[in-house]
């Protein structure tokens, strides 16, 4: 009906522009909505060239046009374009006086975009401003004043600068469900990131219901083909091939990739770091030569998107080595672990994470064979930086200095 409606607009268009933005605009946020991001910036893009030639530039249907620009390159990944975006929106709400509320939602979008971008401590300052606006119009118990406070606490765990950032997380979705439905998009977000954080941290069985509840949550309110309930199949796949479950785990990550590959022949562009994910499933399931097939894939997918993402390239060159070494590849294998950790920025925050995974799988090939020096050098460096990004007892930490214990040792 969407489709059939959006054909019948573009074989008559209107003449009325105030109109015809509106219904663009309404078409792209419809799609937008349903994850069908080709269409959603079709019609996005048509509404914002209708009000940019017949509205003043101050306008603030104009304003809604590029804000809802910016929120569809959040949904396309590309957070530096959004974050631009944003940050002339936010100006834009800081000169009407009677733009506060709009001023406080539009920090919170920027603060999400410059997280995502690395900029951790802009991003605080946005969400700290954002949560001070909603309490002192709106009062401290109103809802957005709430949810203002819940991605003031998810920028900071992304920053590292929460102390507990478990806890930290779920008090926010304890206090998001107070104010909100249970399955309201946004708790159910906010649940998947708790998911993700309980990750990190290796308390594996928690993360794996905090996945389990945002993804029947997703499937209610999105249906099964949603890319948002791709998201959180993605993550819980990934984190159940991690404990040993790899028939559900990679089960759920091929639907996800079905779901990204899209229907329309437009993948989405979250399909390069879903390959990623599901070929390490298939190495660690022991299908290694579906596993190097697939983070080709990978990887020739993420370099065709707009602003190739250095981390998860890198990362999925990590992973394909690894499954080449196991193949018996082993010359290929180090030359394409060592042009992954290479091609990563050496002062970008982001990228600590994949920086550590790809020293201990280099610093453990090298130990494989036999280069004691080369291993124990690859591996310090991973474990002091480890250090940093990990509690003590932390999976990922214990593996990379039982590794580094045993090359010190041969």
């Amino acid at each position: 009906m969407l489709d059939e409606f959006a054909a019948r607009l573009a074989a008559r268009p209107l003449t009325d522009d105030v109109v015809a933005g509106r219904i663009h605009a309404f078409l792209g946020n419809t799609y937008r909505s349903l994850g069908q991001l080709g269409a959603a910036a079709e019609h996005l893009n048509k509404a914002l060239a209708i009000r940019k030639r017949s509205l003043p530039a101050d306008d603030p249907d104009l304003q809604s046009s590029i804000e809802d620009i910016a929120f569809l390159l959040q949904d396309r990944g590309e957070y530096a374009a959004a974050s631009k975006q944003l940050e002339a929106v936010v100006r834009y709400w800081r000169g009407r006086p009677d733009g506060s509320v709009e001023l406080a939602f539009a920090l919170n979008m920027l603060a999400n975009a410059l997280s995502r971008c690395g900029r951790h401590e802009d991003a605080i300052a946005a969400a700290r401003e954002a949560a001070a606006i909603c309490e002192r119009e709106l009062g401290a118990e109103h809802r957005d004043t709430v949810h203002s406070r819940a991605r003031l606490v998810q920028v900071e765990v992304a920053a590292g600068r929460s102390a507990k950032p478990v806890e930290s997380l779920t008090a926010a979705v304890r206090n998001l469900e107070a104010q909100l439905p249970a399955d309201h998009p946004d708790v159910l977000g906010l649940r998947h990131n708790l998911g993700v954080v309980l990750e990190r941290a290796g308390r594996y069985p928690k993360a794996e219901s905090a996945y389990r509840a945002a993804l029947a949550g997703r499937i209610r309110v999105h249906g099964d083909q949603h890319p948002a309930t791709a998201s959180t199949k993605l993550a819980l796949g990934s984190l159940l091939h991690k404990l040993g479950h790899h028939s559900e785990g990679l089960a759920l990550m091929q639907e996800a990739v079905a779901t990204l590959r899209g229907t329309d022949g437009e993948p989405h562009p979250f399909l390069g770091r879903a390959l990623v994910r599901l070929g390490d499933g298939l190495r660690a399931a022991g299908r290694n030569k579906e596993a190097i097939a697939t983070l080709e894939q990978a990887i020739a997918t993420l370099r065709s998107n707009a602003n190739p993402p250095a981390d998860e390239i890198a990362a999925a060159r990590s992973n394909l080595g690894l499954a080449l070494w196991t193949a018996g590849q082993r010359d290929s294998a180090i030359a394409e672990v060592e042009a992954a950790l290479a091609a990563l920025p050496d002062d970008e925050p982001a990228v600590r994470v994949t920086r550590v995974l790809v020293l201990a799988n280099l610093g453990r090939m090298r130990y494989e064979a036999g280069q004691k020096q080369a291993a124990v050098a690859a591996l310090e460096a991973a474990a002091t930086a480890a250090k940093e990004l990990w509690p003590k007892g932390h999976r990922q930490r214990k593996l990379i200095e039982r590794y580094l214990a045993e090359a010190k040792k041969r």
